[in-house]
């Protein structure tokens, strides 16, 4: 993320739809299984955190963010926000 002066406190809303791990295919899927890791989670949690960081320099003092997951794991959703 870099900083773009225009851009901080410049909106009212930012929807932010973050990125996860994708541990709900581990019960689909066989070969999601393979690819997953818990270090994966610790990678995106981090990923998440910049984004909401991100958000928060571009969100006008009392506007609101909204911050979506897909995550089932405890680090990528109460443990970033």
């Amino acid at each position: 993320w870099s900083k773009n002066a225009k851009e901080q406190a410049a909106y009212d809303c930012v929807l932010l739809d973050a990125p996860c791990s994708s541990e709900r295919h581990l019960m689909e899927k066989a070969a999601s299984l393979a690819e997953w890791s818990a270090n994966r989670v610790k990678v995106n949690a981090k990923r998440q955190e910049s984004l909401l960081l991100a958000a928060l320099d571009t969100v006008r003092i009392g506007g609101r963010i909204l911050y979506s997951t897909c995550a089932l794991a405890t680090l990528e959703n109460d443990g970033v926000v």
